[in-house]
C-alpha cells in the first residue's frame, strides 16, 4: 500500500463510497478501512475528505 503513503505525502485526498456490502467486506478482512477512507455515500465521503 505504498502508493497510500504517497498520496499523503503529496495532499491526495481519496474517498471510497458505495461500495457493496462483500467489497466492503472484503476491505474490512483485509484491514483497507483502517488505511482509506470508505464512506456510505458521496456526501459523506465529501465530508471526511473535507475534516482532513
Amino acid at each position: 500500500m505504498s502508493y497510500i503513503e504517497e498520496f499523503k505525502n503529496k495532499g491526495v485526498r481519496l474517498a471510497l463510497f458505495g461500495l457493496q456490502p462483500k467489497v466492503l467486506n472484503v476491505f474490512q478482512i483485509l484491514g483497507l478501512d483502517q488505511l482509506l477512507n470508505i464512506s456510505e455515500n458521496k456526501n459523506r465521503a465529501i465530508q471526511q475528505i473535507n475534516e482532513i
